[in-house]
C-alpha cells in the first residue's frame, strides 16, 4: 500500500508514477480517483495535509506529485493527489 507521507521525497520522485506499478499488474486497474490542489491552498483549512490524511485513515492509497514544470519550483503550481481503493474494501463497501 502506498502510504501518505509529508516528505518531500514523495512529491520530487522522478520515476513515472505507472513505472513497475505491483497493483496495477496484480489487480489491473491503477487509481481511481485524482485530487487536484492549488499550491495557494497549502495552508487553508482543510488543508491538504488534512485531506490526505483522512483518505488514508479511511482506507485509501494515495501518491502525491507537483505539476510538471522546469526544474524550477517556483513555476510548479498544483499538487496532483491521485488515489485508489484497495479491492478489500471496494468489496467491503460492495456487499452493503
Amino acid at each position: 500500500m502506498t502510504i501518505y507521507s509529508k516528505h518531500s521525497d514523495d512529491l520530487e520522485d522522478p520515476h513515472p508514477i505507472y513505472e513497475q506499478d505491483k497493483f496495477l499488474n496484480e489487480h489491473g486497474y491503477a487509481w481511481d480517483y485524482v485530487l487536484v490542489f492549488p499550491i495557494s491552498s497549502a495552508h487553508r483549512k482543510p488543508s491538504i495535509e488534512d485531506i490526505c490524511h483522512r483518505l488514508h485513515a479511511a482506507g485509501l492509497s494515495l501518491k502525491l506529485f507537483y505539476s510538471s514544470a522546469p526544474k524550477s519550483k517556483a513555476l510548479r503550481q498544483l499538487v496532483f493527489c491521485l488515489v485508489r481503493a484497495p479491492p478489500d474494501l471496494l468489496k467491503k463497501e460492495a456487499d452493503y
